[in-house]
């Protein structure tokens, strides 16, 4: 390992190449399955593991993975002085990665592009480098009301962040 730079206590080497262990050691648990890796943040005493799956996230699944990073050589000593969660994201985490993308077609999204305008409308399709955001804009014409479809076709390299838009009042309907 090189062990040059940000200094993290545990190995004496940089943090980013604990959360690189921890990523390869959870996609070795998951490999085979349909549950898929979306982030792992490591401050300083904490590890959080997020992943996900297209039917959604059980609990037992997130405890097998915690039990297995445990288990692995290399980690075990690091969850003496880290605390481990392992979890799907929550409603408040952006999307990171395409297979969140696609879970969530017919959903409302709003996305910040790195330009810095927004754009927000119902997820129609995502593919390998970018995802269609359907727009429906107000408009009035000779007086009347009404709306334009608008379809955004949006690379990934162009968005800075995407959240899901949950509207309660449809849940509660």
């Amino acid at each position: 390992m090189n062990c040059e730079g940000d200094l993290s206590p545990l190995f004496n080497c940089p943090k980013m190449e604990l959360k690189d262990l921890i990523k390869q050691a959870v996609e070795e648990k998951i490999a085979g399955t349909e549950t898929f890796l979306v982030d792992v943040k490591a401050p300083y005493s904490k590890i959080v593991v997020y992943v996900d799956n297209p039917a959604g996230m059980k609990l037992e699944e997130c405890a097998e993975i915690s039990k297995h990073l445990e288990s692995v050589p290399g980690l075990q000593n690091i969850f003496e002085t880290h605390e481990l969660e392992v979890s799907s994201p929550g409603m408040d985490e952006p999307l990171k990665v395409m297979k969140q993308y696609e879970k969530r077609i017919g959903q409302e999204l709003s996305v910040l592009m790195k330009d810095g305008s927004r754009k927000n409308g119902t997820l129609k399709s995502a593919g390998d480098n970018g995802f269609v955001l359907v727009e429906k804009k107000n408009v009035k014409e000779n007086g009347k009301k009404s709306f334009e479809i608008i379809e955004h076709s949006i690379p990934l390299d162009e968005v800075k962040e995407t959240k899901v838009v949950f509207n309660f009042n449809k849940i509660l309907r």
